[in-house]
């Protein structure tokens, strides 16, 4: 991703074609370095982005279905052709809701793993690198964490302001937001626990240049970023 970022900035699209994915070249024997944790990014990533889209576009279906059906009533030809194309032909027998329903889990089955794959993959970015602070083990299992933790948390922001402003109560109660709170809960300590375990193997590693670093992020020029985060 940071290849693709790279190249949409400086302005030469094409160059991505060549440089970012494992295409072979008419450069001799120059090919993409399959070993770069960016190009396991640019497999990982995509693979993320493409199942995630597909996932998004299934739910929207009966909602397309629904807009066809209010434009045919209305007389807006132009509006139903279209959203009948995107509904695929949605008709809202109960065949086909089991259909809409077993490729909905189809496809949540195929998502929830690369929630996995993609955060590993992605901290392995800085696992691999050299530099202090970065260089550690614990990454995978810590984005992973992290990933669920922030997510859960950004979707339970917007759900209880939802359920709130449309009153959904009857249908998003207390306990569907304290199930969400012990995932919070849990994978929260995780990533507490990796913060705590990153100043011990900086502190046990003996290393002055992993020490430092640490030092460096409590009493450096960012150190109000600092404990500014880590009082939250």
């Amino acid at each position: 991703m940071c290849s693709y970022v790279s190249i949409v900035a400086h302005g030469r699209l094409w160059i991505g074609l060549i440089w970012v994915l494992p295409l072979p070249n008419t450069y001799g024997s120059l090919w993409v370095n399959f070993a770069s944790p960016l190009l396991w990014d640019v497999f990982a990533i995509t693979t993320y982005f493409s199942v995630s889209l597909v996932f998004w576009y299934i739910g929207l279906i009966p909602d397309f279905a629904t807009i066809r059906d209010r434009a045919k009533k209305a007389g807006r030809k132009i509006s139903a052709f279209i959203y009948g194309g995107l509904s695929f032909g949605w008709d809202g027998a109960a065949k086909t809701w089991s259909r809409y329903e077993t490729v909905s889990l189809v496809l949540a089955g195929l998502a929830t793993p690369l929630v996995l794959s993609v955060h590993t993959i992605v901290s392995m970015d800085f696992a691999t690198s050299v530099i202090p602070g970065w260089h550690t083990t614990i990454f995978p299992p810590y984005f992973v964490a992290g990933a669920i933790f922030s997510g859960f948390a950004m979707v339970l922001t917007l759900l209880i302001i939802t359920r709130k402003v449309y009153n959904l109560e009857d249908y998003i109660t207390i306990k569907h937001l304290e199930l969400m709170n012990i995932v919070i809960i849990v994978t929260g300590s995780i990533v507490g626990i990796a913060y705590l375990t990153e100043l011990f193997m900086a502190w046990y590693s003996g290393v002055e240049y992993e020490q430092y670093a640490f030092y460096n992020r409590v009493t450096g020029p960012y150190w109000w970023a600092y404990w500014f985060i880590g009082g939250q």
